[in-house]
């Protein structure tokens, strides 16, 4: 989805949230099928966009940021 692309993965990470506590507030108020079809859709096209920015950093490999303390300088344990 060309609108996610302007999104910061923080802003992705938030989104996908607040989507998944709308879904779930869907669910529970009894919102047809087709409602929640296109909900899950959003929420995937969400996880795709933040998993394809995910894969593009560790493609490219760590920077101070990604793989190192920026106090410290040393190498963060990876999670």
């Amino acid at each position: 989805m060309q609108e996610l692309k302007h999104l910061s993965l923080v802003e992705l990470i938030d989104l996908l949230a607040l989507q998944t506590g709308d879904y779930m507030k869907m669910l529970k108020a009894g919102a047809s099928k087709e409602q929640l079809q296109i909900c899950r859709g959003l929420m995937t096209h969400i996880q795709v966009e933040i998993e394809s920015r995910r894969a593009n950093q560790r493609s490219r490999g760590p920077g101070l940021s990604e793989g190192k303390d920026l106090k410290t300088g040393k190498d963060k344990p990876w999670t």
